[in-house]
Order: structure tokens, then sequence, then C-alpha cells
């Protein structure tokens, strides 16, 4: 089925368009799909050509219709056969003209395979403040350079305003941790219904996983950034609020009654704040086991008749909010 995902492009006609085209004389009218993926649903752009249109041209408009901005010659088209479109065997490269597409497509199939050409060599862009679209450093990749030595070179780059060179975690222009075993990189795919995050290994081939994403999906590789994160293990604080208790007691006196009706552990939970007034505390439990236990038991006791009332009070940091 035709791909209406995106806006359509005036170099991607609707079905419509490429019906009422078909009697043109020396037109065509191709089934483009972008990858693996768009093979398996049956999703493709249409892409409307003369028959003697060169190659080259028709990757254009193939990038084109799937909006990508790049170069054409880093770029082929396949012909695929069968109703199901799934087999790669089924798959043929109708570019043997030569390396430059300057071949026709006269006569051959109207259903297409848009490909990335094998590269030895790439540029990616590392993110170091995801929330940001201008705080990245550009990386040269080679067969060689695995996700460790990409984190290398990225903390090697000179403190700069973050302007696109380089920048900091959390201060734009300083790298304070230059040890990239300190930081992973994950890669970000931003489509339109979620996003998803996966963490590379150290050993991970770069130009292994940009290949798997292009051919999976070329549009999916536009959608995918590549962030640097630290590696956190921030310790663990739950607060809780508890409300239902008698009101106008004193401090002591809460503690007294959360130890024991709750049977808190002392040495995981303390009472930040009291509202005497409302019978409320705020517990700050530094484990999430006793939190949970703390949270249903709560839920189930009641003092002086009333019952207790547990919420989990949500911790906003300011410094970890995105660029407003």
């Amino acid at each position: 089925e035709p791909d209406n995902s995106d806006d359509v492009d005036s170099s991607a006609p609707t079905l419509k368009d490429a019906q009422s085209a078909a009697p043109e004389s020396g037109k065509q009218s191709l089934k483009v799909f972008d990858g693996d993926d768009a093979l398996k649903r049956g999703s493709f752009r249409l892409v409307s050509i003369y028959r003697a249109t060169r190659n080259e041209e028709v990757v254009e408009a193939a990038l084109r219709a799937f909006y990508l901005c790049d170069e054409p010659q880093n770029y082929e088209l396949q012909v695929v056969r069968g109703p199901q479109h799934v087999n790669s065997d089924d798959i043929l490269n109708r570019n043997a003209s030569g390396p430059d597409n300057r071949g026709s497509l006269k006569d051959l199939c109207d259903t297409w395979l848009l490909t990335a050409k094998p590269r030895h060599a790439d540029v990616i862009k590392v993110y170091t403040r995801p929330s940001s679209s201008s705080a990245f450093v550009s990386v040269s990749v080679s067969e060689s350079s695995t996700a460790a030595s990409v984190l290398r070179e990225v903390l090697l780059q000179p403190d700069t305003r973050g302007d696109g060179s380089s920048c900091s975690l959390e201060n734009p222009g300083k790298f304070v941790d230059k040890d990239e075993t300190n930081f992973s990189l994950q890669e970000v795919n931003m489509s339109s219904r979620q996003v998803q995050r996966q963490t590379l290994s150290p050993q991970e081939k770069i130009l292994d996983k940009l290949k798997e994403i292009r051919k999976v999906s070329l549009r999916q590789m536009n959608q995918t950034r590549f962030c640097m994160v630290e590696n956190q293990s921030p310790a663990v604080q739950v607060s809780l609020l508890i409300i239902g208790l008698p009101p106008d007691r004193s401090n002591e006196e809460y503690t007294q009654l959360i130890q024991n009706h709750l049977a808190v552990k002392s040495h995981l939970v303390s009472i930040n704040h009291v509202y005497s007034s409302q019978g409320a505390v705020v517990l700050q439990i530094s484990c999430f086991s006793e939190a949970e236990r703390v949270y249903m038991l709560a839920k189930d006791t009641s003092i002086e008749n009333k019952m207790l009332t547990s919420l989990v009070i949500p911790e906003i940091q300011a410094n970890k909010l995105g660029d407003v």
C-alpha cells in the first residue's frame, strides 16, 4: 500500500495521479521501498518518471520522495520480483550499467528497493546533550571504529561553547571527565510514534550499526541520533506522602506512629516534612524495596479508625530539564 506517513511531496504522486498519468506515452510509475521493513509491510512511495530516465535521476526522485537529503551517488536501486517482496533472493541489482547510475530504466520492473551503497567510512554526529539539536560533535568513523573509540574521540575534542563542535554534558564548553568508560553511546530512534533508546556495547562496530539501520529503513537512519550519556548510579531517594494521620501531633509522636503502624526501618526511612494541621508527613526512603513495602502497607493501614493514604512525590530536577 502507498506510504502516507509523511506529507506527500510533489515528486511523489498519489495513486490517483499515477493512474491518470499511466496512458501518457513514455511515462511509468515506480513503486519504491526504502528498506526491509517497508518491503515486509508493503509500504511504498510512488515515483513517476519517463521510461528513458537515467538511473541517477530516478535515484534523485526516490530520495526526494522519502525526504532524504543526500548525494544520489551514495544510493542505488534494486528491482524487486514477486508479489510478496519479502525475500532478499527476489531482489536483483539493476545498477550494473556503471557506478554512476547512468543507465536507463526502460522496460524494467515497476517495483524497486532504494538502498545505500556500502561505505568504508562515514561521519556521524554525537549529541552530548540529547535535549539540544545543536550540541553535537562530528566524528569520522572507519571499519575499525567502535562505540568506545567514538566516545574517546568526542572526549578528546577541544572545549568549545557546544555550537556543533564540542560541548559538555551539563555545562556547554567543558568536559570534566575524560574517561570514556564512564560514558555510553546510545542509539536514539525518534520516530513519529515513540522514542526508542538502545545502549551500544563498547565493542560494537559503528559502520555495522549504520549499515543495519539503513538496511531496515533509510528514513529510520534520518530519524536516528547517537547520544553520549553518563553512566550514573544515582543514590535512591523516594519521597512518600502519608495522609490520614491524627492532626496536631508533635514530630516525635508522628515518628512513633509511623514506627508502630508501618514498622519502618529507621536506617532507611526518615521523616522529611511534617504537616501537623493536615495530619500528613513526608517520608524520605533510601531503598526501593522498602519504599514499595511502606507504600503498599500504608494503603491497608488505619489509625484511630481512619485509613491512611500514600502517594509518591515526583522529584523534578531543574538541571535535568531540556533547553527552553
